[in-house]
């Protein structure tokens, strides 16, 4: 079986206040920061391997589907919706048995997926099941240690954010006293314009230096931007607003453009108002 052990110092108080959060008896901030940055190397760990792993047994799933498939290009888009369709399935199986309920009532796709599918992917679902566990724990002490932050009360107000998103966000960042604006939180999120006038972004030789850009810490934003729209509080309303704002500007422009531009702008926001709190939290 896949385990991993490790040691964080003092991830949390030993007294907690009602709902798991530290009690007043908190640790010193660079501590907290320290501490959230390690875990979050362990959690983008943990994501990698279950991606990993989850792509590998989609692509088996993929390859057997190709066999029954009378068009035998290499990304066929039938064969990618029945591979990750079945891939739902196994993996309803796998939970619900494990919670001891009935297995029929995983199946809620419209692929069936054969019982041959399911005994060539169980080594992978077995793979992953450890994995999972280790990324939640991982997860519950990061929050634990987001809600030691100067800024968790506000954290725990924005709906879609929260407490977990505001730690992967420190854990890129670090301490935020230290951008001296705002600008400078995005760039280090991959959010700023680059010097050619362009969305930042990545690039190869010498310029990649300058550009700054990293894919995993612009992928954090982008769950963030989807977790806040998704919850339709402040900042749905900011995207909407933006959104409005980029169809009168760039009506020539596809949808799915549309969509990004003003995902984009939302999250920038996000960021301003996280990095204005902080200033403000740690100078009082």
């Amino acid at each position: 079986m896949f385990s991993v052990s490790y040691e964080l110092n003092a991830i949390a108080p030993a007294t907690t206040q009602a709902g798991g959060y530290p009690d007043d008896n908190r640790l010193p901030v660079s501590s907290v920061i320290a501490n959230i940055m390690a875990t979050t190397t362990f959690l983008n760990h943990a994501i990698h391997q279950e991606v990993m792993i989850s792509n590998r047994a989609r692509s088996i799933l993929r390859l057997m589907a190709s066999f029954d498939c009378e068009d035998h290009r290499p990304k066929c888009a039938r064969c990618n919706r029945v591979a990750q369709d079945q891939f739902k399935n196994i993996q309803d199986i796998h939970r619900v048995a494990s919670e001891n309920k009935l297995v029929q009532k995983a199946t809620r796709h419209k692929t069936p997926t054969p019982t041959r599918a399911r005994k060539v992917t169980r080594p992978y679902m077995l793979a992953l099941a450890p994995i999972r566990e280790w990324r939640a724990s991982l997860e519950k002490d990061l929050e634990l240690l987001a809600a030691q932050l100067p800024v968790a009360d506000w954290a725990r107000q924005q709906k879609g954010f929260g407490l977990l998103r505001l730690g992967f966000i420190i854990g890129e960042t670090g301490d935020l006293s230290n951008y001296a604006t705002k600008e400078k939180v995005w760039k280090r999120m991959g959010l700023a314009i680059a010097p050619d006038g362009k969305a930042q972004r990545r690039v190869r030789g010498s310029d990649a230096i300058e550009m700054g850009f990293n894919p995993r810490r612009r992928a954090v934003m982008y769950v963030v931007g989807d977790c806040l729209i998704r919850q339709k509080g402040h900042y749905k309303a900011i995207y909407d607003q933006r959104k409005e704002y980029e169809k009168q500007a760039h009506p020539e422009l596809p949808l799915i453009v549309l969509h990004r531009r003003a995902k984009r702008y939302m999250e920038k926001a996000l960021l301003a108002d996280l990095w204005q709190e902080w200033q403000r939290t740690t100078a009082a």
